[in-house]
């Protein structure tokens, strides 16, 4: 008897709620110049080789198809890259203001930088400076392939301790 009248109460709440709350369709392909907001945001890539990728910052937000990140820090096997400003689209990370890449051995900072994530490439567009325990350098642009783990720079500066 109570499984009955708790139906029965629970049919005439449905009934009501869509007599005078109509339901709402959410078409999530149709917001594509939504603008969505995050404050102190932190993302982790989880693979069965471990931590694969992370990704934190201060804030973030969606226009169209582009994010815009600031102060942000990405993890990435032993490196770190930091940067005030960043904008993801399509894969590509725009990195701007105060960028630096640190490893175990060596920090390269510049102020402007793209990253292809895909690729796994970063290219220098700024004026950069390489430190090492044994190497300083300065060069005007440069590409740093993080699989292969080499850095070609151009127009360089060095000074080698031996």
């Amino acid at each position: 008897m109570r499984f009955r009248l708790f139906f029965a109460l629970l049919a005439i709440f449905i009934g009501l709620w869509t007599l005078f709350f109509k339901p709402v369709e959410v078409a999530p392909h149709k917001v594509s110049d939504a603008w969505i907001k995050f404050e102190r945001f932190s993302f982790v890539a989880l693979t069965p080789r471990g931590r694969e990728l992370a990704l934190q910052g201060l804030s973030a937000k969606a226009l169209g198809d582009r994010l815009l990140l600031s102060d942000i820090t990405l993890y990435k096997d032993d490196l770190t890259l930091q940067a005030d400003e960043a904008n993801y689209t399509d894969d590509v990370l725009e990195l701007s203001q105060d960028i630096s890449l640190r490893s175990k051995e060596y920090t390269l900072l510049c102020d402007k930088a793209r990253y292809y994530l895909k690729g796994g490439i970063i290219q220098i567009l700024s004026p950069f400076e390489f430190r090492s325990q044994r190497l300083w350098a300065k060069g005007k642009r440069g590409v740093v392939y993080l699989k292969e783990r080499k850095i070609k720079a151009y127009k360089i500066q060095a000074k080698v301790e031996i």
